[in-house]
């Protein structure tokens, strides 16, 4: 959603109904769905605790999720969606209009499950580099057409890293994303927490 420009989301559901917990042989599994589970407590997943990273710890993802949207909310929020490129020929269909092949100084996406949203942030180029698989790292490169570009990424780690390059090829875990900016000139700061208060877009 973050990737195809929307300004917000929301969870369904943050707390699970109990028509949502009863399987079809009518027991009931607290932990399937939700943020909050159906005995109203935060659902880390049966048997799992805050912080574990279970498969159904819904807490600790949409945790993690939350902060990173805040990290990187200044561009998010500031940004015109250009399109998508994507090397998943399966969505290309559900996204027809907002599919493009190229964007500003990325020439070409190579690499399984890349999904990648397009920006306009003050007229520099951004980039949220998504990976689809939601079991399964992959490795996402952008090709700046052998043209070298000064980049930053924050990853869902907040994690922020810079460089320079003709390319860039991102190692992305299951169903996260990196954000990339282009053309960025640093700037010392007392805190890099905030992305944009750790560098200036020139």
């Amino acid at each position: 959603a973050l990737a195809m420009g929307a300004k917000g989301l929301n969870y369904f559901n943050v707390m699970q109904g109990d028509s949502f917990a009863t399987n079809e042989d009518g027991t009931v599994d607290l932990y399937r769905n939700g943020v909050i589970n159906v005995n109203g407590e935060p659902n880390y997943g049966e048997g799992g605790s805050k912080g574990d990273g279970g498969t159904y710890n819904y807490v600790d993802a949409v945790t993690k999720i939350n902060h990173y949207v805040a990290e990187i909310d200044e561009v998010l929020m500031n940004a015109e969606n250009k399109g998508v490129i994507t090397t998943d020929s399966t969505v290309k269909g559900y996204i027809d209009g907002a599919a493009i092949t190229s964007y500003g100084a990325v020439t070409g996406v190579s690499g399984d499950d890349a999904f990648v949203g397009c920006f306009d942030y003050y007229g520099k180029d951004a980039y949220l580099v998504v990976n689809k698989s939601v079991s399964t790292s992959r490795t996402i490169t952008l090709d700046f057409g052998g043209v070298a570009q000064n980049y930053a990424t924050t990853d869902m780690t907040l994690t922020t890293v810079t460089g320079s390059g003709t390319s860039l090829a991102l190692t992305i875990p299951a169903g996260e994303s990196v954000l990339v900016m282009l053309d960025y000139e640093a700037e010392e700061s007392e805190s890099t927490d905030d992305f944009d208060t750790a560098f200036r877009f020139v």
